[in-house]
């Protein structure tokens, strides 16, 4: 009895962790494009616009972003 339950919270904290990698690291590559979009480096490659998830949605919402302050940009330069 006592196995079986230490075995069984082992494999839940295994597949937690495999879990909360999944997400933290293209949580954490969005932060750092936004943050580069914010210091004026526009030209970046956006991973993860594939994905069909709430990361995917990020991803996307994220060049979207990084579109409309290029264009910005662009027309702020033609009327210097």
């Amino acid at each position: 009895g006592v196995i079986l339950l230490v075995s069984s919270l082992l494999l839940v904290l295994v597949i937690a962790l495999l879990v909360s990698k999944r997400l933290t690291r293209p949580i954490h590559e969005l932060t750092r494009i936004a943050e580069q979009f914010s210091q004026g480096k526009l030209n970046l490659k956006i991973s993860g616009l594939d994905r069909q998830d709430e990361i995917g949605h990020l991803a996307r919402a994220i060049e979207r972003l990084g579109t409309s302050i290029r264009l910005a940009m662009e027309r702020l330069q033609k009327r210097s």
